[in-house]
């Protein structure tokens, strides 16, 4: 056995072990908590610090580490993948060399002085409970906002499009700003070297793969991201974004659309079956109706990566 348990939750290492990222957990060091053993592996090197629980039928393995947030529900957390301040729940996977962390004001457990074990698990309990219901109220605006969804309120005349979905995109921004961390929920993955940083969303069915950076954005439904873009907005639906494509804060990527190799959206929206691959940007419109965007303009400074 790698450690116990306590009686309030929280592990203590029995033996000293190092972790995947070098450092050295020596008997008797005091770890998170835990709701059940069944939470952490005794087998690999997993480790779960002060400040950070696992819970539900929640799974950490492998080489895994919990550094601060939580893991929580039916979701599992392997292979290399650290957690930093963010909240991973659900049935979520987040494996390989995945990297979740905290925005600016991320997600934490904070201890207050003089509070013996005890009151700190309770409190611990408290906080999460608190996040979770935030969490939730978050979602469900989320959820009402893409089931209102509809082609004739959203894909008429560019001008059209642009206005309705100004609105909407506030209420995700505003909704989203309410939550004070990172989120991994819903059946979503996050896998190879991604990483989920400045307080990301990845919820539904999304997978999130190769060396993705998710920098504040959204990703939701059955969005599919690959190769190593930067993405900041929001991305729902079937939507598949690829290579090293850029998409900023104020941008939508939507339904079937596809977004691909130095591809940029500025302020733009790309929806119903549109395409926008090679060093393209689209600044400050609507790409809609299958519309294909291919030809290359001037790079000028910007190199394109390959």
């Amino acid at each position: 056995m790698r450690f116990i348990r306590h009686t309030d939750g929280q592990i203590r290492a029995l033996t000293d072990f190092v972790l995947y990222d070098g450092r050295t957990i020596a008997a008797g060091t005091l770890g998170g908590f835990i709701e059940s053993v069944r939470n952490l592996s005794q087998s690999g090197s997993s480790w779960v610090f002060p400040g950070a629980s696992i819970e539900g039928n929640a799974h950490v393995s492998g080489n895994a580490i919990i550094q601060s947030g939580s893991v929580a529900e039916n979701a599992r957390v392997y292979g290399n993948a650290v957690i930093d301040g963010a909240i991973v729940a659900g049935n979520a996977r987040v494996l390989g060399n995945a990297f979740v962390q905290k925005g600016e004001h991320g997600f934490f457990f904070s201890r207050a002085a003089n509070t013996t074990d005890s009151q700190w698990a309770t409190s611990v309990a408290a906080q999460q409970t608190a996040f979770l219901q935030s969490v939730n109220t978050w979602l469900a605006t989320a959820d009402t906002f893409l089931a209102t969804k509809s082609p004739t309120g959203y894909m008429l005349m560019p001008s059209g499009v642009w206005t309705q979905f100004s609105a909407a995109k506030r209420i995700i921004a505003q909704t989203s700003r309410n939550i004070s961390g990172t989120v991994i929920a819903g059946e979503a993955q996050v896998s190879g070297d991604a990483k989920v940083l400045n307080n990301g969303k990845i919820l539904g069915k999304a997978k999130v793969q190769g060396e993705a950076v998710i920098a504040g954005g959204v990703i939701a439904e059955e969005v599919k991201i690959s190769g190593r873009p930067l993405l900041q907005g929001f991305i729902t639906d079937q939507a598949n974004v690829a290579g090293c494509a850029f998409v900023n804060h104020h941008s939508v990527v939507m339904c079937d659309a596809r977004l691909s190799g130095c591809a940029r959206l500025i302020d733009a929206v790309l929806t119903c079956n549109a395409v926008v691959y090679n060093d393209n940007e689209v600044d400050n419109e609507v790409i809609s109706d299958a519309g294909l965007v291919t030809t290359c303009p001037d790079k000028g400074t910007r190199k394109c990566c390959d």
